[in-house]
């Protein structure tokens, strides 16, 4: 599951720079289907984490379909409502195991502060305009790219120890 979602992350690099090349519905898709697998993969990771690795093996491919299904019913019916549950849903359901469920090998601060990059990531995107004209000429959109980035090398800084 963990290497799925440093996959997922690693595609997300091209999916980007290939939707950025040329901003469209039709390269957005490539932009969202790795995260999708990054967001799906590290759902799937902390349910094996703090519930049940048996069970979350089971759920691993279907996560994966519904988010990738997600995508694909977003493209093709201008209806983003599947895409924002599989992006916020696991970001919901996430802070509810950490607190109820007991940790078997990751630090719990850690998964926090992952979802606090998160947050800060969704939160620079959402205040784009605004960042830009505080800062003079950096976009939150811009920002959003490097709060990710430091959410998942926090991910791997997470694993590693």
């Amino acid at each position: 599951m963990w290497t799925t979602f440093f996959a997922g992350v690693t595609l997300v690099g091209f999916g980007s720079a290939y939707y950025h090349l040329n901003p469209c519905d039709a390269t957005l898709v490539w932009d969202r289907l790795p995260m999708t697998i990054a967001f799906m993969s590290f759902f799937a990771a902390l349910i094996a984490e703090r519930c049940n690795e048996r069970v979350a093996t089971w759920l691993f491919a279907p996560l994966l379909a519904f988010g990738i299904g997600s995508v694909m019913y977003w493209y093709y019916t201008n209806d983003l409502r599947w895409y924002a549950l599989v992006q916020f849903g696991p970001m919901l359901v996430i802070p509810i195991l950490l607190l109820a469920r007991p940790s078997r090998y990751l630090r719990t601060s850690n998964v926090w502060i992952v979802l606090a990059w998160y947050e800060a990531a969704k939160v620079l995107e959402r205040a784009d305009a605004v960042v830009f004209s505080l800062s003079g000429g950096v976009s939150g959109h811009t920002l959003k790219h490097f709060a990710a980035a430091a959410g998942c090398g926090w991910v791997l800084r997470m694993l590693s120890r």
